[in-house]
């Protein structure tokens, strides 16, 4: 029985218990803030209703007939009218909290109406990313994937009643937003992992509803025997809760990172060598992270439609197919190329954002700093020697007060032949790190007194140990000097 009030509940608690408290105990119920509920055998139900409608008013509950739903069976139909003849009766079953209680049928019809409307939600976002794919995406994956959670998780054995929505995903939204259809199941499995994991995390609906389900139980086994049992007080065991929680984080995580590695081996190569840098802390951080405009972030729809493209080495639309230096405008030639390609302008872009960050946080920061010429000092073999040498920045005080440090600044694109026999990013940015400190390192030692820093970020939006632990310490100091 489903009971919803008229008036506002008083929501003392030692007077709500009272009221909580069963008149019988073979009519179980429960209760949601104003939202009252209760299961059990016709008669003792009876004893439960009058007592709910004697004793309700009393502490600022009216329990309103006319909302109030009772669900039976077929054969128990006659002897429920005569005993509630004011409530709502129905065998099929009704609406409970968002999800359904009641028969298959009308739980299927429950579940097909939500659809039609989640369908056109879809539809209204596809729409907005012809032209807005960023807000589109953001408000697909923050808001309205996000509302067919509850109905999952109290819902069980609804997958194939999904299958409309990921239809509408799969054929007009994902093209719509990322300007690419979907040519296989594979690549649809990779656009639904984490962002972390490399995928865009548009949630395929069927796939993980059945799964969803079993992790809400798992997640509610306390309180759903509290509810059984009809205890009147929450005695939870927290660390318990925490375990199960714990467990179910780490079984996503094993089956997402399963469904990635299955991927990573069944995929054209041309798109699978992308995953694991993809994969990258912080090369997902431009998905995963909000739109604001107040602070320029709100890519356009062809820089949208481009990062995901290249995030995959997918075709990018409307590009020449020469580039400016005569070449076949690839997608490794595109990143590469130093005429066409912008090599320079990234990385100078990149430079003055570090340098004005530790404008804030460093004394005497100077971009292109000149080295001090070398005068017979025992230098390692490969240091760059030549007068006039220059680094991209310098900085006083980022690692102790005094001590100058030197950042060079290098942008590497993973598809570069030169990182052709490095299997794993690990090792190419160690490769490139080993280089930088090689030709600077002792330099900016023995003559400036100061540290070398190898700052290696790649195309992909990943960084090499030295920067992220850079980055860290930049973080340090700028939330010291602004709390």
């Amino acid at each position: 029985m489903d009971s919803r009030t008229e008036g506002p509940p008083d929501t003392t608690p030692d007077r709500t218990s009272e009221v909580n408290k069963p008149s019988n105990k073979a009519a179980k119920h429960i209760w949601f803030a104003d939202y009252s509920g209760a299961a059990g055998r016709l008669k003792a139900l009876k004893i439960w209703w009058d007592t709910l409608q004697a004793s309700g008013p009393v502490y600022g509950y009216f329990p309103k007939p006319s909302k109030t739903w009772l669900i039976v069976k077929e054969e128990y139909q006659e002897e429920a009218k005569s005993l509630f003849p004011d409530l709502n009766i129905t065998t099929e079953g009704c609406r409970y909290l968002g999800s359904f209680i009641g028969t298959e049928s009308g739980k299927n019809t429950f579940i097909q109406a939500k659809c039609v409307e989640w369908i056109e939600e879809i539809k209204g976002l596809a729409s907005i990313a012809q032209h807005e794919p960023h807000l589109a995406y953001a408000a697909f994956v923050y808001g309205s994937s996000r509302r067919w959670s509850f109905l999952m998780r109290t819902t069980p054995d609804i997958a194939v009643n999904l299958q409309p929505i990921e239809d509408k995903i799969r054929n007009l939204l994902i093209p719509n937003m990322t300007g690419h259809t979907i040519r296989s199941n594979l690549e649809r499995s990779l656009f639904s992992l984490p962002a972390k994991l490399g995928g865009l995390a548009i949630i395929n609906p069927v796939e993980i509803a059945d799964n969803e389900y079993k992790n809400s139980l798992m997640a509610n086994q306390q309180l759903t025997e509290h509810i059984l049992k009809q205890h009147t007080t929450l005695n939870t065991n927290r660390e318990a809760g925490k375990a199960v929680k714990s467990a179910i984080s780490l079984s996503n995580a094993k089956r997402y990172e399963s469904l990635k590695n299955q991927l990573m081996n069944d995929l054209p190569p041309s798109i699978s060598e992308k995953i694991p840098h993809a994969c990258e802390k912080g090369a997902s951080s431009w998905l995963t992270g909000l739109p604001y405009e107040k602070y320029g972030f709100v890519l356009n729809k062809r820089g949208f439609k481009d990062a995901i493209a290249l995030k995959y080495a997918l075709p990018i639309a409307n590009i020449a197919k020469k580039c400016i230096c005569g070449k076949d405008n690839t997608y490794n030639h595109i990143l590469i190329c130093k005429k066409g390609g912008f090599v320079n302008s990234r990385h100078n872009r990149l430079r003055d954002t570090v340098a004005s960050i530790l404008e804030k946080i460093c004394n005497e920061v100077v971009v292109e700093p000149t080295l001090q010429p070398c005068t017979g000092e025992s230098l390692r073999p490969g240091t760059i020697l030549d007068d006039g040498a220059r680094l991209d920045i310098a900085a006083r005080g980022l690692w102790s007060p005094m001590e100058m440090a030197f950042f060079d600044i290098r942008v590497l694109h993973p598809g570069a032949k030169s990182n052709a026999n490095h299997n794993t990013p690990a090792k190419m940015y160690s490769k490139h790190e080993r280089e930088k400190e090689r030709k600077y390192g002792d330099r900016c030692v023995q003559i400036e007194r100061g540290t070398c820093n190898g700052l290696v970020f790649s195309t992909t939006g990943g960084m090499g140990p030295q920067a992220t632990m850079f980055l860290k310490r930049v973080a340090t100091l700028l939330a010291a000097k602004t709390s």
